[in-house]
């Protein structure tokens, strides 16, 4: 799916969470934006107990990979819109 975040009410940011039942992950892949943004990015957590942050700008082009045990979220939006595209995945073994 392909997301827009603003700074706009209920638009900014998708707050800390892990992807759904079902994926074994997501790539997250900035896209071009006619007006630019600032803030945004990703904020991962890793370990236990919160015990590494991480973050990643995910600039246009940039792409990120997240396992599905992975807490994770978008950050706000200050100004302008970034774009998105979002995919869930399935590793299929046999």
């Amino acid at each position: 799916f392909v997301t827009r975040y603003r700074p706009h009410a209920d638009e900014t940011h998708l707050p800390r969470h892990i992807d759904g039942a079902g994926v074994d992950g997501s790539l997250v892949l900035g896209l071009p934006s006619e007006c630019g943004f600032g803030g945004g990015g990703l904020t991962v957590w890793d370990g236990e107990g919160d015990a590494e942050l991480f973050e990643y700008p995910v600039g246009c082009g940039d792409v990120c990979l997240l396992d599905s045990k992975v807490w994770h979220q978008s950050n706000p939006v200050t100004w302008g819109e970034r774009w998105v595209l979002v995919i869930f995945y399935r590793v299929l073994t046999e």
